[in-house]
């Protein structure tokens, strides 16, 4: 242990002699991606296609994250008063520094030729499989290959081919889109539909919490629709169209979805829906494509003025088999364990939102209801000043409340159920390059999952501050989280710094101690990114960890291939380590190569794990 003590300390003074930068947009993104991988789907097509200030419509605007009709609106008339864009720069008067800074990755104001497409290819391989692969009916490879093109601005087209390590069917999960825009915009296949807060139709930024306080209170208003390959559990299959008539806007849509069954009792009744994907043993494989569900929508938004925007959805779900609940096939244990899960054939939801916005305040709520179960509600407050920002957001929720492609908060699962909670957030700026930001997050009951209870978090709050000067940056920050009967608080101090044109290091020692029972674990981690040659590009980090159980675990994002972010629960004691190599083949075409291993044990008498990680990306623009 002294020594594992005394590598740290090391670790932190070579940092300590080092300059810094910020991270890049994706590391900025990470815990937003951890909760929902299509947020790492969005925010790759529109790095890699970013739009063209001086030729973007007011609805492309809109499908971007957090630009709702109101800000689209104000981008369109700048262009039209003030004339073509000579810059990006100035979005950050009509956006604000922060949204801008969120933003600014994804617009362009170039005009040379604009490549259409793109081809990406990543693989996996387990050298080391887990104990029960034994049973998997496939290899330990999982591939993903996505294919999008655009013929101009108005066709567009994608197609995605994906399945997961030990899945015998190559192509477990296929999805693809095609994309017209010309009077209104029309999707053919996989699309996303959000609205309001995301109660009945959530976006994957959706009161996502993270370090990036405000975001939660961010919002979209009106209703976007967005072409998509994700997997994502709110993804529908089918055909939709949103058009503008007038100051109006509508969309429709009619899907349908297969989804594999939760079965249950000797007869093995469909009692829910299964939502992990993974078809790997015999098993999994017979609830594949056991349940239909048909959805259909109608949706109107409407600007009363120049700031205020008001839309209303409805929507139609039938399930084929109806989903069953009683006591011939779960016992009375389970029915009462899930007694708000849903149970039947048919469901109808429908909500009311508004967005207000100006130039320092911005306010939306929503309310949504089913003629299944009780209504909810959520409100948002977010005044923009500058240089202190705060923000309010408050939602309630019936217990029998049902939506099955809706947020309630931070909740990505379906059928969430939530009682009520706040959240509070500020950011202030008290002089260039500091910043100090917090949430507070109070909740009773946060929600129930479809098939589980999961232990209600009551309360959780995070302090960060962060300076940075000249090419370097420091970050402290404290988090406190109560989960059921458990407190754990996590403290983090993270330096990164820039030691000349080529190489960037970072350092991050994280703390974790938990109350009943009183344990406690910590990692270290130092991060080496290298650009010394035009063509070749290596990032490496090495990770020492200790915690005393799995109670105390720590978690740890790295960088990963393009569109693909890794969080990694580390327990138990050990070290691990990974290289990466980004190879830019052609002009156009580009390689990656990541390579992992970890080494740990769950105690000084438990025997060695040892796991082993390839892999391969490649990514091709035409």
């Amino acid at each position: 242990m002294t020594l594992f003590i005394r590598s740290w300390c090391a670790l932190l003074l070579m940092a300590a002699l080092l300059r810094a930068q910020e991270d890049s947009l994706a590391a900025r993104w990470l815990e937003l991606a951890e909760k929902d991988p299509s947020v790492a789907e969005q925010l790759q097509r529109f790095t890699l296609n970013p739009l063209n200030l001086n030729r973007v419509r007011r609805e492309d605007l809109i499908a971007l994250p957090f630009i709702s009709p109101q800000t689209a609106e104000t981008i369109v008339s700048y262009r039209r008063t003030h004339g073509r864009f000579k810059s990006v720069y100035p979005l950050r008067k009509i956006l604000g520094a922060d949204l801008y800074r969120i933003v600014k990755p994804f617009f362009t104001i170039r005009s040379k030729k604009r490549l259409k497409g793109y081809w990406i290819q990543k693989n996996y391989f387990l050298p080391d499989p887990p104990a029960a692969s034994s049973a998997y009916e496939g290899s330990l490879w999982s591939n993903y290959t996505r294919v999008e093109y655009a013929l101009n601005d108005t066709w567009k087209a994608g197609l995605l081919f994906r399945n997961e390590a030990g899945e015998a069917d190559w192509f477990d999960y296929t999805t693809g889109y095609v994309s017209y825009s010309g009077s209104g915009q029309w999707i053919l296949g996989n699309f996303r539909l959000q609205s309001g807060t995301g109660l009945v139709f959530g976006s994957p930024f959706s009161g996502q919490k993270s370090s990036m306080v405000m975001l939660p209170l961010r919002g979209n208003g009106g209703i976007k629709l967005n072409a998509g390959l994700s997997p994502a559990l709110n993804s529908l299959f089918g055909v939709s169209h949103i058009r503008r008539f007038g100051s109006f806007t509508v969309a429709a849509f009619a899907a349908q979805n297969i989804l594999d069954a939760r079965l249950a009792g000797a007869e093995q009744a469909i009692v829910g829906i299964d939502y992990d994907g993974y078809h790997r043993t015999p098993s999994e494989r017979k609830g594949q494509n056991r349940i239909s569900r048909q959805s259909a929508g109608l949706s109107v938004s409407v600007p009363l003025s120049r700031s205020l925007n008001l839309s209303a959805i409805g929507a139609h779900y039938a399930f084929t088999p109806a989903i069953r609940r009683d006591g011939e096939v779960l016992s009375e244990a389970q029915k009462r364990k899930d007694y708000f899960a849903f149970a039947g054939s048919k469901l109808n939801v429908f909500s009311l939102s508004y967005q207000y916005e100006d130039s320092v305040l911005l306010l939306s709520g929503e309310g949504a209801g089913s003629d299944r179960g009780g209504p909810a509600f959520a409100q948002k407050v977010f005044l923009k000043t500058d240089p202190f920002r705060f923000g309010l957001m408050y939602w309630q929720a019936a217990k029998s409340f049902q939506s099955p492609q809706g947020h309630v908060f931070d909740n990505s699962n379906p059928f969430p159920q939530a009682v009520r909670g706040w959240y509070g957030a500020a950011k202030w700026r008290p002089a260039p390059g500091v910043e100090i930001k917090g949430y507070k997050l109070l909740k009773k009951d946060l929600w129930r999952s479809y098939q589980n209870r999961l232990p209600a978090i009551k309360d959780e709050w995070l302090v960060q501050a962060q300076i940075g000067w000249q090419k370097r940056a420091a970050l402290f920050r404290v988090r406190q989280k109560k989960e059921g009967r458990f407190i754990r608080n996590y403290y983090r101090l993270h330096y990164a710094q820039q030691a000349g044109k080529t190489l960037r290091l970072q350092t991050r020692i994280e703390y974790v101690s938990v109350q009943a029972p009183a344990e406690h674990g910590m990692y270290l981690f130092q991060d080496i990114r290298w650009s010394g040659l035009r063509r070749l590009r290596l990032s490496a980090r090495f990770t020492a960890f200790s915690t005393a159980s799995f109670k105390s675990v720590l978690y740890e994002y790295e960088n990963d291939l393009p569109g693909s972010f890794s969080n990694y629960a580390l327990y138990g004691r050990g070290h691990l380590w990974y290289v990466m190599l980004r190879v830019q083949v052609v002009q156009n075409g580009t390689i990656w190569l990541k390579f992992r291993y970890l080494k740990r044990r769950d105690d000084f008498s438990a025997p060695c794990q040892i796991q082993r990680n390839l892999r391969m990306g490649l990514r091709y623009r035409f």
